[in-house]
């Protein structure tokens, strides 16, 4: 989504009530918190088609991103029950793509009903291969409003063999399948607004993403506790020797130790609170490059990938000018540390 997308993520929520909008000015991929705006408030008028036609103008004839917001907020006059029906009248694609209009009805239909909003978005644009594009106008809305219901239904739809979708699969299912990569938007989506159903999320998910820095978005001590209620069993993880399924706890501990290694040594979890090479964790991220590797190198392969990404941007975020010396790196941990620094932001 573009900037001004972004910024009606979440216009037709309670804050539309309170004349809030959450201005969000940022790539959707970042995780970093939002920042907050106040647009008017629009008055409640009676529902027409040609108020819809109306209000589709000033949208389209808008120059300026706040002219657009003012007219896009404008568009949570419509009743909620008559959405389907204004979606059925507006012009939902141009250069096949979504037009600003249908991203705005569905953003405002996904505050209050995000499962009507996606399965009428998968029914109509599943064919066109824009069924995506419609779900990334969704998904945060939702996440806004009601996390728990975005949590439980995109685990429910989720594609577990892990294998592509093919348009025959899609266009025979009467609901929506989501792939890999979406469960892993969801999860982003979610982060800030409830780290339990995030971290539940991208469980579900299962596998690798050179994406999973999800822990990253947590500010607090407390919001990783809340994030580790989504796993099971932690009493019995083992430093540094974990399975697949806790790659991701595992993450958690780590953000924990750099938010305030004191507090982490206190808890039940100490053990988690001793950076790699065995010292006692300080108040700075490890930036022990060469023991960190020379640990993930000792892993399987799928927890030496992550432990690889891990150590790549704790590395990178506490070295932000430096250049790793790879002498005696062997080819395969030069080429991931490349691999790594290609798709850097």
């Amino acid at each position: 989504m573009n900037r001004l997308t972004r910024t009606l993520a979440l216009f037709g929520t309670a804050c539309v009530i309170t004349g809030l909008v959450k201005w969000i000015g940022r790539p959707q991929d970042s995780l970093q918190p939002l920042v907050e705006i106040n647009p008017p408030v629009p008055q409640p008028v009676s529902w027409t088609k040609d108020r819809l036609m109306d209000l589709i103008e000033r949208l389209e004839s808008a120059t300026t991103d706040s002219e657009r917001l003012v007219a896009a907020v404008r568009f949570s006059e419509i009743p909620v029950s008559k959405l389907p029906e204004a979606l059925e009248l507006t012009p939902l694609v141009k250069d096949h793509r979504l037009t600003l209009a249908a991203k705005v009805l569905l953003i405002h239909w996904a505050a209050s009903d995000g499962n009507g909003a996606s399965r009428w978005a998968w029914v109509r644009f599943r064919a066109e291969g824009l069924w995506e594009s419609a779900f990334s106008e969704i998904g945060p809305s939702w996440a806004s409003r009601q996390p728990k219901s975005l949590e439980k239904w995109a685990i429910a739809h989720h594609n577990s063999s892990h294998e592509s979708i093919s348009l025959q699969d899609g266009m025979a299912s009467d609901k929506p399948i989501l792939n890999f990569e979406t469960l892993d938007d969801v999860s982003r989506w979610l982060v800030r607004e409830d780290p339990q159903a995030a971290f539940k999320v991208l469980q579900a998910r299962g596998g690798f993403s050179t994406r999973d820095n999800l822990a990253e978005a947590l500010q607090s001590v407390d919001e990783v506790r809340h994030a580790l209620l989504a796993f099971d069993h932690l009493d019995q993880m083992v430093p540094d020797r974990f399975n697949d399924s806790e790659i991701s706890a595992h993450s958690l501990f780590v953000r924990w130790r750099e938010l305030d290694p004191e507090s982490l040594l206190r808890s039940p979890y100490a053990r988690f609170g001793v950076a790699p090479g065995g010292h006692a964790a300080s108040a700075a991220p490890d930036t022990d490059l060469a023991s960190a590797l020379a640990l993930a190198d000792t892993m399987p392969p799928p927890q030496r990938q992550a432990a690889w990404v891990r150590t790549f941007h704790s590395w990178t975020k506490a070295n932000p000018e430096k250049v790793p010396d790879q002498a005696g790196w062997s080819i395969a941990r030069i080429q991931a540390w490349e691999d790594l620094e290609a798709i850097r932001p």
